[in-house]
Order: structure tokens, then sequence, then C-alpha cells
């Protein structure tokens, strides 16, 4: 039997592609992740990621994108760590002693899922300490015992104060980054550390949308975030590929940014 050729019109994926990020932004807000930035997945595409995911413990929802004679055709998928019990219990009666509800094997697959493309390597993990893909990011999970010196600066650096990113920040380095901004400068004026604005973003999916950052007080030293569980992560400067570091215009402030978000949603910045 000859196969039928089926279009949707340009109307529908538009229309589709629109209500998908709605449900997307709508999902994130519950501890949701979903990387639209890779663009519409096919079936066999959206069923291998979410095989992929639950063989690391997530929770799987696919969004549709596109239809055609009722079959979806195109879909993002949508991924999140499985609460332990105790995570599912009622909040404590002082919300802002409340944890990121994420146990410290939840956290280390979380950073699996955005910083490694497959099960990482031997050599990357060291009890509970662990390095990205590209050696460029590292978590200390709460309970690590690696003697990495990586996870001894960072703990040392978080002790002290600095600065904190919240929900409004990870909305302006968004912003950002849909500006095709490519790092971010975080710190005192002269001393600023300027971090690659997506791993910056990640690694707030990791921890949290609550975390301390603190860099060792030296100009593009190493950002160290933590949350208030005790889970850190270091994230190293990026560089162009002339070796120093990158210039304008990839480059934006934090201030810049936060003032850009906050201008582009009236003044007044919710996510």
């Amino acid at each position: 039997m000859p196969q039928r050729r089926v279009f949707a019109s340009p109307s529908a994926w538009t229309d589709g592609f629109q209500g998908a990020l709605q449900k997307a932004e709508a999902l994130a807000k519950d501890g949701w992740i979903i990387d639209v930035d890779q663009g519409a997945l096919t079936n066999e595409e959206a069923n291998a990621v979410a095989a992929e995911a639950k063989k690391k413990g997530f929770e799987t929802e696919m969004i549709p994108i596109a239809e055609i004679e009722g079959d979806v055709v195109a879909q993002f998928v949508a991924v999140k760590p499985k609460q332990t019990a105790a995570a599912a219990q009622e909040p404590e009666e002082e919300p802002q002693a409340a944890s990121t509800a994420f146990t410290p094997e939840q956290i280390e697959a979380l950073f699996i899922n955005e910083f490694w493309n497959g099960k990482p390597s031997d050599t990357a993990v060291d009890n509970g300490f662990i390095m990205s893909q590209d050696s460029v990011v590292a978590l200390g999970r709460r309970d690590s015992t690696s003697s990495s010196n990586v996870l001894a600066k960072g703990r040392t650096a978080l002790a002290q104060p600095w600065g904190e990113l919240d929900a409004e920040s990870y909305g302006a380095l968004q912003l950002a980054k849909k500006n095709k901004k490519k790092s971010i400068a975080l710190g005192t004026t002269g001393n600023e550390t300027k971090v690659s604005i997506d791993n910056l973003v990640k690694a707030m999916r990791v921890l949290g949308k609550k975390v301390k950052i603190v860099n060792d007080g030296s100009k593009d030293s190493v950002l160290y975030l933590g949350n208030q569980d005790g889970d850190i992560m270091a994230l190293a400067p990026r560089i162009d590929d002339s070796g120093l570091t990158a210039p304008d215009p990839e480059n934006i402030g934090y201030n810049e940014a936060l003032a850009a978000y906050r201008t582009a949603h009236g003044g007044n910045a919710n996510v």
C-alpha cells in the first residue's frame, strides 16, 4: 500500500509551538527541566530521550507541538527527578528554612542530565565530586568525601559573605541568553568573574533557583555556587578562542542583565 503524505499547515505549527512553550514555562516553575533549545523532537527522538531519563531516575512528560490527523509528530520532553517520600511531605511551618527537597543522588542525576551526554567516565567521578564532560564545571555533593582542591576551596569560599542569585536572576540570565549574550560578569568592579551564561543557567537548574555565589576575590577566578543544603558547584571563567577573556559584545554585566529583565517585565519581574 502506498504511504500517504500528510502536511501540517504553517499556522498549526506556529500555534502548537507557542502552546508548547507556554506549557514548558508552567512545568519549569514546578521543577521540570525542558531543553527547548534543541527544537522539536520526532517520536523516535523523544522516546529515546525519555527512555534515557527514566534510566537515571527521572519522571518524564511529553509536550506535544504538532499533530497530523490526531497523531503527535513533534514534541518536547520534560524531565524531573522523582521525589523521595520525605520530600513529598508537607513543608515545615517556617518556609524560609525549606530545602531543595532533592537528595544528593538526585542532585547528581540533575548534574549529569545537564552536563553529560550519557554516562560519566569513571575518571570524572570521585566520592560525590563530579566534573562536567568538558571539565569546566564541577559538582560537590553535600555528602562528598572527595579530597579535590576545587571542592575544598569552594566550601571555604562559600563560608564567606558575597552575593546571591534567585528566580529573578534566573529570568535575567534567560533573557540575556535569548539576546545572544554568552558570558556574564559577576562580582565587585575590577574583580569580576565572567562565566558562561549557558553553564550558569544549567547550574541553577541543578542547585535550585536560590543560590549563594562567590569567587576568591580576584579577577576571572573560579565562581562557586552553593545551595542551602550544602551542595556546591564550581564554574571556570569563560575563555574565547584567542585564549583571552571573552570580549564584548558577547559579555553582559549582572546588573545590566537584571535591569534589562526588569524593564522587559514593566519593572515588576516575576518568574
